[in-house]
């Protein structure tokens, strides 16, 4: 839970990435790992186990009216169909989001019910849907892409190859002196 890192071992981690933080920052005489986002707080036995809240709401927004505001240059039905991607791509991430419980690390959540989607129509009414899963999620995707990619829409993606920093990984230690 915690790292055991000299200020040498801090100020190199904090090189590459000095150009996201103030200067009043960078003058910082006692550099700690919190300060850099490394560490956790140790779960404990006693009192509320690190949670002091009575409800935690997640939600999401999406605005047709926004949506139907952005244009492509590809005349009326080409910027439709990347609409229709956009979207598509929205309630992907919607859904893979809704799948998980996970908040931040070391918050487990507990549902108290059913995810509710409503979709907000005119003049106050609404309308209850059952919630997108990810498989009709990613048919729904792979379909938008397949009409927009005939308007000009390529999407070639890329691989994110990410490797950890050494000296993190060697000062990392579970708070048992491990």
């Amino acid at each position: 839970m915690g790292f055991d890192l000299t200020s040498a071992q801090l100020l190199k981690i904090l090189e590459p990435q000095k150009g996201e933080y103030s200067d009043s920052f960078l003058k910082t005489k006692q550099l700690k790992p919190s300060h850099l986002g490394l560490g956790g707080i140790p779960p404990q036995a006693d009192g509320l186990a690190g949670i002091a809240t009575r409800e935690i709401i997640r939600s999401h927004v999406i605005s047709f009216a926004l949506i139907r505001r952005l244009r492509f240059g590809k005349g009326a039905e080409g910027d439709a169909a990347i609409r229709v991607l956009v979207m598509a791509t929205l309630l992907n991430a919607m859904a893979r989001s809704d799948s998980e419980l996970y908040l931040r690390a070391n918050c487990h959540l507990a549902e108290a019910s059913a995810p509710v989607v409503r979709l907000d129509r005119r003049q106050g009414d609404t309308l209850e849907l059952a919630a997108i899963t990810i498989q009709q999620a990613d048919l729904l995707l792979e379909q938008a892409y397949g009409i927009a990619s005939g308007y000009g829409v390529e999407w070639q993606g890329t691989t994110l190859h990410v490797t950890g920093n050494p000296t993190v990984f060697g000062a990392a230690a579970d708070g048992d002196g491990n």
